[in-house]
């Protein structure tokens, strides 16, 4: 879920339907809801996470596969009309299949950040909304295992906070499962 700065709540959800999912917005706290659907030619399409900036748009992140067999892609989308309608504005192949591997977050002066796997485990910075403005970080401790449910926020002074599960294999004595915390004082750099 995602709430703008006018109190407007966006949510996102998958379809049982292949190639769907579904985007809702209440402008009321949560009484009505708005819904648009979203259909392509893929195979899958399952939303990830949504935020609202403070210029009123609303960014998608999602995983697309295009045949059964097919590789995962990570798509960030865009909207500027509130989520009726969405611009995919960055594509990359996502490792590990791209279940629950990423996250988004947005700061006071607008720019995205995007928790993801890139073969290694990262954050993305897209400057001020733009696409073209992007600052990759690595994460530290990612001699592990990346396990799920990455979670990421950024305070108001820029720091950038981080946390996810995360298992390592010893052969002697098995799995090992831990959560980790990173944090940015550079802003994500």
């Amino acid at each position: 879920m995602a709430l703008d700065d006018s109190a407007n709540i966006y949510a996102t959800f998958a379809s049982t339907y292949p190639g769907k999912f579904f985007v809702v917005r209440s402008t009321d706290q949560g009484s009505t809801w708005m819904q648009y659907e979203y259909t392509g030619p893929e195979l899958s399409r399952v939303p990830r996470d949504i935020v609202a900036d403070h210029n009123g748009n609303v960014w998608l992140l999602w995983i697309s596969w295009e045949s059964e067999f097919a590789p995962a892609y990570l798509n960030l989308s865009k909207s500027i009309d509130s989520g009726r309608t969405f611009t995919t504005l960055f594509s990359s192949l996502s490792y590990f299949d791209g279940h629950l591997y990423q996250k988004l977050a947005v700061d006071a002066q607008n720019s995205i950040y995007m928790l993801w796997d890139d073969v290694q485990f990262k954050l993305t910075k897209f400057r001020f909304g733009d696409i073209n403005q992007r600052v990759d970080a690595e994460i530290p401790n990612d001699t592990l295992l990346i396990g799920s449910w990455p979670s990421s926020t950024v305070s108001k002074d820029f720091v950038v906070h981080c946390a996810w599960e995360g298992s390592f294999y010893d052969p002697a004595t098995g799995y090992h499962e831990f959560v980790f915390y990173s944090r940015s004082t550079d802003s994500g750099a």
